[in-house]
């Protein structure tokens, strides 16, 4: 039987009073394909819930009218992103009291083995497999800018942990132009056994470590492993302690037997260009005077990216929302948004450091170099400043910023 993604999600109110965060899930068509979305708001109170809220239900809206147009996920996500930060700012425009609030947007589609992506801000979108957390999407904030000074020595880890800049946001929808997005060119591989994690920055109160352990536990029981990563979060009983929110799905064996990997476009270029090594041996060994054995090519394809195919659940074509399900033993535990207050400034876009991506799947030419980015895209690939050349403190565009102690 193939392999069938499971879902959930939840969150906790944390420390605050309020509840900016927004989040989703649904189950997109009759093939199992899946839906993620998760938005962290900011503006203060009454303000960062509401723009959370509006982003993610215009977000699905415009994703349920544009789904069946034979459009790729990866079109759909890009215009469904800028069809929300449109509508804040009509809401804006309709609202000045408002002014300043946005929030960020993280939406995946989990399909065809394998996932896509969209955001802005600095929610963070996880891989995990065997074991490995791995973030898949960029971050936002200037934490990135400023990690990249301590690599460079020109700023120490005890300044970093106390600089107050390092929460501010570079972009977010908050009806300005985005200045940052993140988008793959491609989609990203996935295999039984793979656990994605969508997140607010509450979440990251825990190590990354810490993290994967919760998730590994409940490898195949996504809404355990949601419980579970909520109520270490709430464990820690951090004073400042924020909203989070997690959304998680996973690949998981649908029956014993072991599926066999579907082959999709990047599959498909390797059989190609296996091919094309076959022949061209070919060729050579007819131009030899003395033919050598030919050595059979090995499968290009790496283990721990092969992809095992879906299994189709019972139909819902409807972009009906799954039960939303949290820690029943968290408090306080909702699921409606409340008014809110500070959340994180949105600072304009200093020259950045080359970062290294830890993760491998995301390729390795990022070690030297950001990746080209497709027109659906807004690259992050600036130089970082030395010391004396660093940002000075940059005045926010938002009227508060996000506190993630």
């Amino acid at each position: 039987m193939a392999d069938t993604p499971l879902m959930a999600g939840a969150q906790i109110q944390g420390a605050r009073d309020y509840q900016e965060d927004s989040f989703g899930h649904w189950q997109i068509n009759d093939q199992g394909d899946l839906l993620l979305l998760v938005a962290d708001g900011m503006g203060g109170h009454a303000a960062g819930d509401t723009a959370s809220q509006l982003a993610k239900d215009t977000f699905l809206a415009h994703y349920q009218q544009a789904k069946d147009g034979g459009a790729p996920a990866s079109v759909i996500l890009r215009d469904a992103l800028y069809a929300a930060n449109d509508a804040i700012t009509q809401h804006i425009d309709e609202n000045p009291g408002h002014e300043g609030m946005g929030c960020t947007l993280l939406a995946a589609v989990v399909a065809d083995q394998s996932v896509t992506w969209v955001s802005v801000g600095d929610s963070p979108m996880w891989l995990l497999r065997d074991g490995q957390l791995h973030r898949l999407n960029d971050d936002h904030s200037m934490l990135p800018v400023l990690q990249g000074l301590v690599e460079l020595g020109r700023m120490t880890e005890e300044e970093l942990a106390t600089d107050s800049r390092r929460n501010a946001l570079r972009s977010a929808l908050c009806g300005d132009q985005l200045s940052l997005v993140d988008q793959p060119d491609t989609p990203f591989p996935l295999k039984e056994g793979d656990q994605i994690l969508l997140a607010s920055d509450g979440v990251q109160t825990l190590a990354e470590t810490e993290i994967a352990t919760q998730l590994a536990t409940h490898n195949s029981d996504p809404t355990a492993g949601v419980r579970a990563l909520l109520g270490a979060v709430h464990d820690v009983q951090s004073p400042g302690q924020d909203n989070a929110t997690a959304v998680v799905a996973s690949i998981v064996s649908g029956g014993s037997a072991a599926p066999e990997p579907k082959q999709g476009s990047s599959s498909s270029m390797t059989l190609y260009a296996v091919g094309l090594v076959f022949a061209m041996a070919a060729v050579l060994w007819f131009m030899q005077p003395v033919p050598e054995p030919m050595v059979p090519a090995t499968d290009t394809t790496p283990a721990e990216i092969s992809d095992a195919p879906v299994s189709e659940p019972e139909a819902d074509t409807d972009l009906t929302p799954e039960q939303d399900t949290a820690p029943a033993d968290l408090k306080p535990l909702v699921t409606d948004p409340q008014p809110e207050q500070a959340s994180p400034e949105l600072m304009p876009e200093p020259e950045a450091p080359e970062a290294e991506n830890l993760d491998e799947q995301k390729g390795a030419d990022q070690a030297e170099a950001a990746p080209e980015k497709s027109d659906m895209a807004v690259d992050d690939d600036t130089d970082t400043k030395k010391l004396d050349e660093a940002p000075s403190p940059i005045e926010p565009k938002a009227e508060q910023e996000k506190n993630n102690e």
